[in-house]
């Protein structure tokens, strides 16, 4: 638990041995921080998930190529062939 909170605020810090005023300054925000996520949660909002934008885009990609095969815009083959490039990372 503190290993975690530690390195959030070492994020929010930005450097190893802050001036104690930096610290005070960014004690300040962290709580900040944590009041925004309890008002949140009392609200019943979920947290916002941090996806990987590489993740979003290769299920996007997935999607399309699903469609285009059900709608029959694509042979198997071209679908087959479009999941591997995605797969590996390489555009059509």
């Amino acid at each position: 638990m503190y290993e975690s909170w530690n390195n959030s605020f070492r994020s929010l810090v930005g450097c190893s041995h802050p001036s104690i005023w930096k610290t005070i300054d960014n004690l300040r925000k962290d709580q900040n921080n944590l009041q925004v996520a309890i008002l949140r949660d009392s609200r019943g909002q979920p947290p916002r998930k941090r996806g990987h934008c590489s993740t979003t885009e290769l299920q996007q990609k997935l999607h399309n190529l699903c469609s285009s095969i059900t709608d029959g815009h694509k042979s198997m083959e071209d679908t087959m062939r479009g999941l591997g490039h995605t797969a590996l990372g390489r555009s059509e």
